[in-house]
């Protein structure tokens, strides 16, 4: 199973059978739905749940979160992320 992010109310995690995949739960984990399926370039963008905060996910696997789009600040480590959530 690979690390699940919990992001405001989403949990994010990549695919097991396919790296280059991001999903995505709204109920806890309880049922999966694609979010970022690899094809698109490196500036696409990704909006979660209505919000302003942005993810992508770059070819080494980190995460990229932004709220502008335009300045992109990569974080990897689980609590980087819980602790941006947790601003707003």
């Amino acid at each position: 199973m690979s690390q699940i992010i919990k992001f405001k109310e989403n949990y994010i995690r990549i695919c097991s059978t396919n790296s280059s995949h991001l999903l995505q739960s709204t109920d806890r984990g309880k049922s999966w739905e694609l979010l970022f399926d690899g094809t698109f370039m490196m500036n696409s963008i990704m909006k979660i749940a209505c919000d302003d905060k942005i993810i992508l996910l770059d070819s080494n696997k980190g995460y990229f979160i932004s709220k502008s789009g335009m300045f992109w600040i990569k974080y990897v480590d689980l609590e980087q992320i819980e602790d941006l959530a947790d601003e707003n």
